[in-house]
């Protein structure tokens, strides 16, 4: 608005200024000139020009404020713009959102359908397994009353066993109820006295019926202590009869491991070995007697099942379970369960070899449950005069031979050094007995570790699993035929 009234009154000015200079052309056909007209027209002229200079200052002004009017509007529809897309990008985001939602939803309806459906097949099929259960059932309850009836009649057979023990017992009831009889026929005796006197002396008769009646309480106690008794003794009978029936399942059990002692007994004559054992017909690997010479029979472990069974184990090393760092007196005679851990003995080992020519087997496995095997053609041990030396033949197999070494080698014990070792005992060094030369190229009656190590004093077999302690071993021997 203040633009434009300088407008105006520049707009004045300048028309006042056109007037004059009119005025003054009119004027100048006149030969005196008024000089205070030339004065104005100098003062107007100086007036418009300060106000050109104001004006253009003010257009100037105004120019840069409709510049920042631009920038500013132009920011500002700018950021509204970018607000109005972000908006409708916010828009676009909950429209996808509210799609996705109502795709999913449409999803979980189809699912919850199908959910339904399933829900439906397999109440269903509950419904068709729980019929099934109840036929089931049925059938167990049929069968429950079959094993009643059955216990029923098992029942009514101790009762009759009962009713005899209970015979037995009555006769004892039958004493004390003599003993009752008596006391009843002393008690009626009395009370014939008591009525006989009642007529004499009323107050006797009281003081007597009294004692009748504390008599008869007392015999009342009595037989019922005497039932309590009989009940007692019948339940007693009872636990008897259910422990002999223990008794006779054990001595059942006992009669038939008797009867199969026996049937292994009278298989002892003419069975040396195991090798008897499997020519007999038996295939089943275990524990049988043997009886190699003259001397008494003895107890073998048979393995029926590697390489053609018949063997005579007489070695076995498994978990550690067994101490196998033993005196000489304990290897001679053998130690440890066939069934596990063990060692024949010494004294058996000759007894069996002495009788013929024997080949053997030595089965070893590792840590890593790789496995090996050494066989030998021949296999020999002295008596223990010659502190049961080893002989042994030519070898085959997987494992190495690494009981060449020790061939014609005297057996060592922690106790007995019979080694060639001079610098002391090999039993003792290598935490065993072997048949040590100086000192071990084999050692499977080391310490038992339980991992694999390199240590001297365990189960080695030289060559085979990289010279580390050994896992499983086991020596056997099979007659040559």
């Amino acid at each position: 608005m203040g633009l434009l009234i300088r407008s105006l009154l520049v707009v004045l000015i300048v028309k006042s200024q056109v007037e004059l200079q009119v005025e003054a052309s009119s004027n100048q056909r006149t030969v005196s000139c008024d000089v205070d007209t030339s004065s104005k027209v100098a003062e107007l002229r100086l007036i418009v020009e300060n106000y050109l200079v104001i004006l253009e200052d003010e257009l100037r002004n105004t120019q840069d404020q409709v510049k920042e009017l631009k920038v500013l509007m132009t920011e500002t529809v700018s950021s509204e713009l970018e607000d109005t897309r972000r908006t409708m990008a916010a828009i676009s985001t909950i429209q996808e959102t509210a799609t996705s939602e109502h795709e999913e939803t449409r999803r979980m309806v189809s699912e919850l359908q199908v959910a339904v459906s399933t829900n439906q097949e397999t109440a269903t099929s509950e419904q068709e397994e729980t019929r099934r259960m109840v036929s089931e059932l049925q059938v167990a309850v049929s069968t429950n009353q079959e094993t009643a009836t059955s216990e029923q009649e098992e029942t009514r057979r101790m009762v009759s066993e009962l009713q005899a023990a209970v015979s037995t017992n009555q006769e004892t009831a039958t004493s004390e109820q003599e003993e009752t009889r008596r006391m009843v026929s002393e008690l009626q005796t009395a009370a014939r006295r008591t009525m006989a006197a009642i007529s004499t002396n009323q107050e006797t008769a009281t003081s007597e019926q009294e004692e009748t009646r504390r008599m008869v309480s007392e015999l009342q106690t009595a037989v019922s202590t005497n039932q309590q008794k009989v009940t007692v003794a019948l339940r007693n009978t009872t636990l008897q009869l259910k422990d002999t029936r223990r008794e006779m399942g054990v001595i059942g059990r006992q009669v038939e491991e008797l009867q199969e002692s026996v049937s292994r007994l009278t298989k002892i004559h003419g069975v040396r070995d195991c090798s008897d054992v499997l020519a007999r017909g038996e295939a089943r690997s275990g524990v049988y007697a043997a009886k190699p010479d003259s001397g008494r029979p003895f107890k073998v472990y048979c393995d029926m099942e590697t390489d053609g069974g018949g063997w005579t184990v007489f070695q076995r090393r498994q978990d550690g379970s067994v101490d196998f760092y033993l005196d000489f007196a304990n290897y001679s005679r053998g130690f440890g369960n066939l069934e596990g851990e063990f060692w024949l003995g010494n004294d058996n080992l000759h007894r069996l070899t002495a009788q013929g020519e024997y080949e053997l087997r030595v089965d070893l496995t590792s840590f890593d449950d790789d496995t090996g095997f050494a066989l030998y053609e021949s296999f020999g041990i002295a008596d223990v005069s010659d502190n049961y030396r080893l002989t042994v033949g030519s070898y085959n197999g997987t494992a190495g031979d690494w009981l060449a070494y020790h061939n014609n080698q005297a057996f060592t014990t922690k106790d007995r050094d019979n080694d060639l070792w001079s610098s002391g005992n090999c039993a003792q060094d290598r935490h065993g007995a072997w048949w040590y030369y100086s000192c071990a190229a084999s050692n499977l009656n080391g310490r038992y570790f339980n991992w694999a190590t390199t240590n001297n004093e365990g189960i080695r077999w030289n060559g085979f699993s990289a010279s580390r302690s050994l896992k499983t071993t086991e020596m056997k021997i099979r007659r040559k035929v």
